[in-house]
């Protein structure tokens, strides 16, 4: 995808450019990310000087564990805007392993991240 292109459907998105030159969410009123977008090539940052010239195959949405906001919040904000950004941009949403997200490997991580949260919170 092109880097204006890109430029847009993050805009869309409501991802914001901010630390490490990465996008990030950010809920109202604060400055701490639920989540963050990188670009899926090395270095994985993004120069806005240079969006006019800018080209990826690929990005990555990434949250780290434990974090400010639950596992699972942080998912069910993460996995709309995943799914957003692959109809702006024609590109296909994939796991970890970089293999499709079925309807069943979401459930399968709901689930790993319900019992992170449980753990967390000492409910395990």
């Amino acid at each position: 995808m092109h880097g204006t292109e890109l430029r847009d459907a993050l805009i869309k998105t409501g991802l914001v450019y901010g630390k490490q030159q990465l996008f990030h969410r950010l809920p109202e009123g604060s400055s701490e990310a639920i989540f963050s977008l990188a670009n899926g090539l090395k270095p994985g940052t993004f120069d806005p000087a240079t969006w006019n010239l800018f080209e990826t195959p690929m990005l990555t949405l990434f949250f780290g564990l434990p974090g400010q906001y639950g596992a699972l919040d942080a998912w069910d904000a993460m996995l709309p805007t995943a799914n957003r950004l692959s109809e702006l941009l024609g590109m296909a949403v994939l796991d970890g392993q970089q293999m499709p997200l079925t309807r069943e490997r979401i459930s399968e991580i709901r689930e790993d991240l319900r019992q992170f949260d449980r753990a967390s919170s000492g409910l395990a």
